[in-house]
């Protein structure tokens, strides 16, 4: 006698077939997201004075008239950027990783990127504080961007969210700029990742 689920076994085997001759392949973010390996990589621990609230401001009066800064958006301040998804903790080491960017990116893939590597978004704050303590560590004639979620960047009066990043020019000088979040990202931009060390 013919089996009345004869028909229904054979789609399963048929199913179960093509699925084991067509494997599904995970997709490398880094592969298809066009960013690149990490250029230098190292510890960092936060000061033990650090202060959120006021470390935008503090790097500010430090450098915005200083020898060697050529241009400071007077935006990039510790009221417009007091929102962090991520607040640095003093005395903590972090490891620090700086990805560059092959082609053209979206904020959407920079941030789907970073949460691959499992970072800790800083924004404003990691990149002032890098700036003042390490900043041998950025290569010359590079944009470093310091990434947040989009609702925790400053939105100007046009409704743009704005990302802050560091440019160093090859001569040694540096802006300290704003980006803009709908804006696409190209080569000589570098993400700043800060994760658990």
């Amino acid at each position: 006698m013919k089996n009345k689920n004869t028909p229904l076994i054979m789609a399963f085997v048929f199913i179960v077939f093509t699925m084991a001759s067509f494997p599904v392949q995970k997709v490398n973010a880094q592969d298809t997201l066009h960013f690149g390996q990490s250029v230098d990589e190292f510890e960092f621990t936060i000061p033990t004075d650090y202060d959120h609230k006021k470390q935008i401001d503090k790097f500010t009066k430090q450098v915005k008239n200083s020898k060697g800064t050529d241009y400071y958006n007077n935006d990039i301040n510790s009221k417009n950027f007091s929102k962090t998804s991520n607040k640095l903790i003093p005395g903590k080491t972090y490891k620090v990783k700086i990805f560059p960017i092959l082609d053209t990116v979206k904020s959407e893939d920079c941030l789907a990127f970073l949460k691959q590597q499992n970072a800790f978004l800083v924004g404003a704050q990691g990149l002032t504080l890098l700036q003042s303590m390490k900043n041998d560590k950025f290569p010359l004639g590079t944009r470093i961007v310091s990434f947040d979620e989009k609702e925790s960047l400053w939105k100007d009066d046009d409704g743009n969210f704005r990302v802050p990043y560091i440019h160093h020019l090859s001569n040694g000088n540096w802006w300290f700029a704003l980006g803009n979040f709908n804006y696409t990202l190209g080569k000589e931009r570098y993400l700043l990742c800060f994760s658990e060390k």
